[in-house]
Formats: C-alpha cells, sequence, structure tokens
C-alpha cells in the first residue's frame, strides 16, 4: 500500500512541476483536473477553467469533429498527435500538439479522457520562417536575372570551349551581336578576338588561377570595327557545369585620353628640354635631381656634376637686393621669384630671374632667364593661371583633387556648393571627411573612387548613385569617377575626384515612372467601368421596365431598393473613371454639407472611429462634380481612421473664405470654402510629409499610395487645393479649398421632373445589345419608333438611305465609341452636314472624356451618361426636343444624380 501511495505522490509531483499541459475530462469533455503549467500559458486561473468543456478555449471549433473524436476515444481509441488551436485569456492564439487516452472503469464503462499536450505555437511560426526564406531565394533569383540583363557593361557566359550561352544587352551593345547570332556559337567561330594571343593569355589566366582581371583586348565588332576592352573573367559552375563568366568595358575612348597624355608628356618633355630656359628639379633638401641641357650651358657644369650638387652651390648668399634665399618659403608651399647672382663653373657670374615652386610631392622646380624672358613668361603663366581657375571654377561638375595619401588639395566652387566645405576648410582634410558618401540603400558608408585611383592607378567609373551628406547634414544623390594624376614617369602623385549631382534627375525618372504605372492602371480601369456601365446600363432599364409594369406594391419596393443600391454602383463606377482618365469635372452647383454628411458616415461605417460635424448654415455653395469630390471626402477620412487603429473622433469643420491678392495656398484671389478633417492619429513626421500627395507613395504595408494622389489631383481640376499638417504623435489635418459661388445654396427639396411623350422615328447605335434594347424600350414607351444599329459605318449607310427616300428621323443616339469601328465621335461630322439641326445626343460610359462634359462644341446636341434611367431620358428630351413632340411637367419627382 505504501509503496502504490509513493507511486501516485510521483506522478502527482511530475504532473504539478510539468511545463507541458496534463488534463482529465468527464464523459461529457468538462475539465475536472488541470497542472498548473495551464496557468502560466493561456492566463486562467485553474479554478477558472474547471468544471468548463474543452471546447470552449479552441480558436475553432466543430461540434460534429468534436463528436467524432470523442467517439472514437469511448469505442477506446487512443489519438496521437492531435494538432488544434486555442485561445489564451488575452485571445493570443496557441497552437498545441498532443496525445489523448479514454479512462475506463473495470467494468469497461467510458468515464473520461485524459491526455498530454505541448506548445508548438513557434516552431510554427519558424517553418513560415523557413517558407518566407524560400520565396525571398526565388526573388533573389529574379532580382540577378535583371542585373544580369541590365548591367552596362558586355557580360556572357561560356562553356570552357568558348561557345556562348547567355549574353546581356551590353554584350549587343559592345560587339553588335544579337543574342540569337551568338548563342551556340563560339567566339573563334564568331571571330570576336582581333589578337588570339589576348585569347591564349585569358586561357592560361583562368587554367592556373581560376580568374583573370584587367585584362586590356582588342575585339572585334560584327560591323568589323576594332575596339579596346578591359576584360575580366572567372570560372564558375551553373548546375555542377564549369562555365567561364566574362565581363568587359569599353575603354577604346579611355585608351585614346590615355594615348593623348602620354603624348602631352612627352610634349612637356620635350618643352623642357628645348626650353631657353634653365630648368633644374630638386629634392626637399635642394639637392638636384634633375636639368635641362640649357640649365648645362648656362651653369657650364655637366648634367652629371649638377646631379651632385645642391641650390645653395650656384648662389651667393644674398641676392642683389640684399634679401637671403628663403626656402622656408618653398617649405610652406608658396612660389618664390626672385633675382639673383648665378655663380657659373667658370665663376663668371650670371644675373638671372629665378621661379621656384614646391610640388605635391615634395620636390621642387625652377626656371632661370633673363629679365625680358621673365616678363613674358610671368603675363603667360598669370594668364595660363586665370584660364585654368575661370575653366575649373565654371565646371558644372564638383571637382576635388587630392594628394597620394587622400587628403584635399583642391575643391571646386560646385563641389564646396555640394559638400559645404569651403577651398580653405577642406584643404588638407582627409577625403572621406569632405566627400562623405553613403550606400542609398543600406545607408552605410562606402569607399570612394580616389581610394580605388590611388590603390590601382586607374579610372573608376561609377554610374551606380550613392548619398552625399553635406556639411550641414542635407543629402543628395551623386554619380563619381575618379582618374589618377601621374608625373612624368607614370607615378601617381594624387587623384582627381568629378561627380554629379543626380538628385532631380532621379526624382524627374522617378515621377515619370510612377506616371507611366499610373497610365497603365488608368487605362485597365477605365476599360473594366466603361463595360461595367454597360451592364449597369441593362439592369437599370430591365429594372425600370419592369417596375414601370408591376401592380404589386411589394415588388415595386423591391425594384426600387435595388435601383438604389445600383445607383450607389453607379457612383462607384464614375469614382474608377475618375482615376482612370483624370476625369473632367461635370460640375454643378451644389450645397456641401449633405455630400460631406453622407460621404463620411458612408466611409466610417462599421469602423470604431466617429465623427462629428461643424457645419455652418450659411455654407457657400460649391461648383463641383459631386462623385468626385465625394471621393475626395471617402479617401481623406479613410486615411483619417487607419491612422487611428484603436478608434476615435474625426471632426470635419467648415467655413466660408475670402482670398485677397498672392496667397501661401497658391490660389488666386477670390471667395472659397475651405473644410478641414482632423483625426487624433499617429501623425505624419516631417521629412515625408512634403511626399504624401506623390503617386503611389505610402506608408502603409497594404497601401497602394493613389488615394491622396487622386484627391490632389481632383482639386486641381476644380482649381481648388489640398494641404496638410501634422506633427508625430497629435494628429494630422487636412485642409480641401473649393471655390464657392456666395448666393444661396440651390434648394434641397425634390425638383419637378420633366416628363416627355413624342413621336417620330429614332435611330439607335450602340455595339451593346443589352443597351439598344433598354433605349429603345424606353423610346417606344414614350411613343417613338426605334431603328437600332450596332455600328457607325451601317448607321451612316442607313440614315443617308432613308433620308434620300423620304424617311426622315426625329432624333439620333450614338455611342460615343465603337470597338473595332466608327463610334459617334467619328461619325458626328458626316451626320451634321447632312442634318445641321438634327437633335443628335451622344452616349457613353466615359464620363470623364471631353465630347461628354461639353457635346455642343463637339457636334451632338447633348450627352446621356450610362447608366441611365428613364427619368435622365425623359429630362433630356424634355430639354431638347421640338416643343411639337408634347413635352410636359409631370408630378414632383426626385431627379437622381
Amino acid at each position: 500500500m505504501q509503496s502504490e501511495l509513493e507511486k501516485l505522490s510521483f506522478f502527482q509531483t511530475l504532473a504539478e512541476n510539468s511545463r507541458d499541459l496534463m488534463w482529465r475530462c468527464d464523459a461529457r469533455g468538462v475539465f475536472v483536473y488541470l497542472n498548473p503549467a495551464w496557468e502560466q500559458l493561456f492566463g486562467y486561473t485553474l479554478p477558472e477553467m474547471l468544471g468548463r468543456r474543452f471546447s470552449e478555449f479552441q480558436a475553432t471549433t466543430s461540434a460534429a469533429s468534436n463528436e467524432r473524436e470523442f467517439d472514437q476515444l469511448r469505442r477506446g481509441k487512443v489519438l496521437k498527435g492531435v494538432c488544434g488551436i486555442m485561445l489564451a485569456k488575452n485571445g493570443r492564439e496557441i497552437q498545441l500538439l498532443g496525445d489523448v487516452w479514454p479512462i475506463f472503469d473495470a467494468d469497461s464503462t467510458f468515464l473520461g479522457t485524459q491526455g498530454i499536450a505541448y506548445d508548438i505555437t513557434e516552431r510554427h511560426r519558424a517553418e513560415k520562417i523557413a517558407q518566407d526564406t524560400m520565396e525571398a531565394l526565388v526573388e533573389s533569383e529574379e532580382r540577378y536575372k535583371i542585373a544580369f540583363h541590365t548591367f552596362p557593361d558586355a557580360l556572357s557566359i561560356t562553356s570552357l570551349d568558348g561557345v556562348y550561352q547567355e549574353i546581356n544587352q551590353g554584350f549587343t551593345v559592345h560587339t553588335g551581336y544579337t543574342a540569337e547570332e551568338v548563342i551556340g556559337r563560339s567566339s573563334l567561330e564568331l571571330n570576336i578576338w582581333a589578337d588570339p594571343r589576348d585569347r591564349d593569355r585569358l586561357t592560361a589566366g583562368l587554367r592556373e588561377h581560376g580568374r583573370v582581371t584587367n585584362l586590356e583586348a582588342n575585339f572585334r565588332r560584327k560591323d568589323g570595327a576594332i575596339l579596346t576592352g578591359l576584360m575580366s573573367a572567372s570560372l564558375c559552375k551553373i548546375r555542377n557545369v564549369p562555365h567561364i563568366l566574362s565581363t568587359s568595358r569599353d575603354i577604346s575612348e579611355r585608351k585614346k585620353i590615355e594615348r593623348e597624355i602620354e603624348m602631352s608628356a612627352r610634349r612637356y618633355r620635350m618643352l623642357i628640354e628645348l626650353a631657353m630656359d634653365a630648368f633644374f628639379q630638386g629634392d626637399e633638401q635642394g639637392n638636384f635631381i634633375d636639368v635641362n641641357t640649357t640649365a648645362v650651358e648656362l651653369t657650364g657644369y655637366s648634367r652629371e656634376e649638377l646631379l651632385r650638387m645642391n641650390m645653395r652651390d650656384l648662389f651667393s648668399c644674398e641676392t642683389l637686393n640684399h634679401v637671403p634665399l628663403r626656402y622656408d618659403l618653398l617649405d610652406h608651399g608658396e612660389s618664390l621669384a626672385s633675382q639673383r647672382e648665378l655663380r657659373t663653373k667658370s665663376g663668371h657670374p650670371r644675373l638671372i630671374e629665378m621661379h621656384s615652386k614646391r610640388m605635391p610631392d615634395g620636390t621642387y622646380q625652377a626656371f632661370f632667364h633673363d629679365i625680358t624672358l621673365r616678363k613674358q613668361i610671368e603675363e603667360a603663366v598669370a594668364a595660363e593661371r586665370e584660364r585654368l581657375s575661370v575653366t575649373l571654377r565654371s565646371i558644372g561638375d564638383g571637382v576635388i583633387t587630392t594628394d597620394t595619401l587622400g587628403k584635399v588639395q583642391l575643391v571646386n566652387r560646385v563641389a564646396e556648393e555640394l559638400t559645404g566645405w569651403s577651398q580653405q576648410e577642406a584643404g588638407g582634410r582627409p577625403l572621406p571627411e569632405v566627400f562623405r558618401i553613403l550606400d542609398e540603400r543600406a545607408r552605410e558608408p562606402v569607399e570612394t573612387a580616389i581610394d580605388r585611383v590611388l590603390a590601382s592607378a586607374a579610372t573608376i567609373e561609377s554610374d551606380v548613385p550613392v548619398i552625399l551628406v553635406a556639411r550641414d547634414g542635407s543629402e543628395r544623390l551623386v554619380t563619381s569617377c575618379g582618374s589618377p594624376l601621374m608625373d612624368r614617369n607614370n607615378s601617381v602623385i594624387g587623384g582627381v575626384l568629378v561627380f554629379r549631382d543626380m538628385t532631380e534627375k532621379t526624382r524627374l525618372l522617378e515621377i515619370t515612372q510612377n506616371n507611366q504605372k499610373l497610365e497603365a492602371l488608368g487605362v485597365l480601369a477605365g476599360g473594366i467601368a466603361h463595360d461595367f456601365n454597360n451592364l449597369l446600363g441593362g439592369i437599370f432599364g430591365f429594372m425600370e421596365l419592369a417596375q414601370q409594369g408591376c401592380s404589386d406594391p411589394r415588388v415595386s419596393g423591391y425594384l426600387n431598393n435595388a435601383i438604389a443600391t445600383i445607383r450607389r454602383a453607379r457612383g462607384l463606377t464614375q469614382q474608377l473613371l475618375t482615376f482612370a482618365k483624370g476625369g473632367t469635372p461635370l460640375r454643378s452647383l451644389a450645397p456641401l454639407p449633405p455630400l460631406i454628411r453622407e460621404s463620411a458616415l458612408f466611409a466610417l461605417s462599421g469602423s470604431n472611429v466617429s465623427c462629428r460635424f461643424q457645419l455652418p448654415d450659411d455654407l457657400w455653395p460649391c461648383s463641383i462634380d459631386t462623385n468626385q469630390i465625394g471621393q475626395v471626402i471617402d479617401n481623406i477620412v479613410i486615411n483619417a481612421q487607419q491612422a487611428m487603429p484603436a478608434g476615435g473622433e474625426v471632426l470635419i469643420t467648415a467655413q466660408n473664405l475670402t482670398l485677397t491678392g498672392t496667397t501661401a495656398h497658391g490660389l488666386p484671389a477670390g471667395t472659397y470654402v475651405r473644410i478641414s478633417v482632423s483625426d487624433t492619429g499617429t501623425g505624419i513626421s516631417r521629412d515625408i510629409l512634403p511626399r504624401i500627395f506623390d503617386p503611389f507613395f505610402t506608408t502603409k504595408s497594404q497601401g497602394q499610395g493613389l488615394g491622396l494622389a487622386t484627391s490632389h489631383s481632383i482639386l486641381r481640376r476644380h482649381s481648388g487645393a489640398i494641404e496638410a499638417e501634422s506633427e508625430p504623435g497629435r494628429g494630422s489635418t487636412f485642409h480641401l479649398f473649393l471655390p464657392a459661388m456666395p448666393h444661396p445654396a440651390p434648394q434641397d427639396g425634390p425638383p419637378l421632373r420633366p416628363s416627355h411623350t413624342g413621336h417620330g422615328r429614332v435611330l439607335i447605335m450602340d455595339d451593346e445589345p443589352v443597351v439598344r434594347d433598354v433605349l429603345g424600350s424606353f423610346l417606344e414607351l414614350l411613343g417613338y419608333e426605334i431603328f437600332p444599329m450596332a455600328e457607325g459605318k451601317d448607321t451612316l449607310a442607313f440614315f443617308e438611305a432613308e433620308t434620300r427616300v423620304g424617311r426622315p428621323f426625329t432624333a439620333l443616339f450614338l455611342d460615343l465609341t465603337i470597338p473595332g469601328g466608327l463610334g459617334g465621335k467619328e461619325i458626328i461630322g458626316s451626320l451634321r452636314r447632312q442634318a445641321p439641326d438634327l437633335p443628335v445626343f451622344v452616349v457613353s460610359g466615359y464620363a470623364e472624356d471631353p465630347i461628354m462634359a461639353t457635346p455642343a462644341e463637339f457636334g451632338f446636341t447633348a450627352s446621356l451618361r450610362k447608366p441611365f434611367l428613364m427619368a435622365d431620358l425623359e429630362e433630356l428630351l424634355a430639354l431638347h426636343m421640338p416643343a411639337s413632340t408634347g413635352n410636359r411637367i409631370a408630378a414632383p419627382h426626385r431627379i437622381q444624380e
């Protein structure tokens, strides 16, 4: 007995201290025992969970599924590896994996269940991360392909025997060969190598080292021209098969420049030798390291003797003006000019004018000449120095030169403006301190081109923009290239960095790309909305026809509700068309308060955000497109609601405003209504506030960046404006400005509905059968004889034929555009030449088309926008058909806009 008690105590202790979940339920599935691990994981106390059913804590539960599992347990089956999601007290989902056993007494009566489970939430999350990682690898492969084919240099992948497997566009640009012409063929077959020895050097380097870098080689283009390329190649494996990856940059122009520089250096040396002045070059101690022939002739010493002498050996201690030789001035980089008495080898003194200058590498140079020659050279040097200075300061790019240690020597005017460092402040400082650049994406410091120039003694070019951080912290996008400064011995004595401000160019490129995207989306949206308008037209028409033929009040009520709902859908298609084409506003004078309230409350319906209005009774009316301005209110209110995920209040106020003179809003003087929408949300940081109206700019993970851009466009087309002010953590306020007319607003009550009956022949042209049927049925109900047509060419022929035989038409209804055929806009000219006074109405779902906004300017009598109701048609005919058709005014009826 003691042994059994000890066992029970042991297992009780084990259960109480286990981090795994252990439980026991009775035959109804009610908890009768839970170990303490439940409290730690779920946040409930044990008394809060005991006595409740297991299913009450499941995130998703199915009575049928639970019953099947209980039935299996009642039959004695043990459930292994059961997965499920349960909810903690704070609502957090916990994923469990466990085993459940049935409990029977000695008579095999089912007493309940017991089980043990483990928290696998983190493991499940890790599996999800692994899946995301795989997707990222796929994306990385796509980026590689884009980088390969957009790389500006020539890239190629070949087999080991030189057969091309893949090339990029840069290869085609450099060689003239397309991918179809080279894939599957070798470089030998195409005769690309101008010098076979270049190919042999490449092959030998790959065989010995596995890679070759900076190999200069001559290549033959498809047109026979020879270009010089700087080539690098390496062995790589693609699907475990060895290949050669090669890149080549066209350096023909650079080689030409290098040859010109080399010729310039030779010309420089030739000039030194041919100079009529004696030339001396000395080291830092004044020992001669170079002299020209004129110096030998002037001093009488041989070249070898002079190269063993010091500058002081040629002069007396003082000049004729009793001024000592000032080497300290040379040490400070100053140019020293003085008249001196030169002691020749023969002992005969000569009066010379010495010009000496310390060079950037620490050496100095000196010219000796007579007074006359000095004057000439002094003027020439001064003029040349001025030209170089003006040229350098007039260059539109930033230029910085450095010594071999990378310290700044010269900064031109543009470089001063871009970096914020003046020449005096920058001189002698390390280049990275003055020219501080960051990677555009990682925002990590990157190496300047000069660092690589000084290391490789080669010109380094880069078209990839980097961020230049100025001294005041402002940032610009720049591209740069670096070149070495060489002395006559081809030794690097410094570097020159040239960089260009690409900020505005990059911004314009982004705007152009965004506009192209917006235009593409607009075409798609416009097509969808147009087709949907045709479908809505059929639904509208047939419902109204059914309503007129219905005598059952209940059915008539249902049809009224359906028409009201579809009327809302018509408004949505108008918003889609507004986005698609920019939407020429179809304006009418309207009061603003009802529109503001309806749009705001609709946008916030079902959310946890309330709306408060402060709209004065005397608010001026505005000439607006109510659909478009309603869309603006929707967008701004939805933005406010999304800025308050925990709930809050939106305050909408409005006031009459009179602007005089030039204003900060960019609006002309006049009367306006200002609508202000304020929230108490997260706010907008100052650095992104100027960009919120840019197309596709958004800070929301699920946002598209179109709402504010569309709103801005709509208000501009209404001759208004939109502004935003915000502080992070203190909410945002958007101000909308609309031109107003300070006289009483239109009456809010229902206007009289014009009714119309007539007679005569009406020709209808529309490519949609449902539109022809609905419009024809409406016109027949009004007393007209209908002739439907599907295309403009047939319509013109039928109209002309009927007119010739004396069967004229009373009116024409023409679809604006016919896909693949002639629409109303194409045939109106021909019709007007035959019947200048005939009522011709244009019908379209493209309400933003200028023809629909001002039909009279294009030869039409009036326009009818799809989808339409019979009331819209009656109003149109009552206004524009001749009085003989029998217009009349019916009982008051609300005309739906």
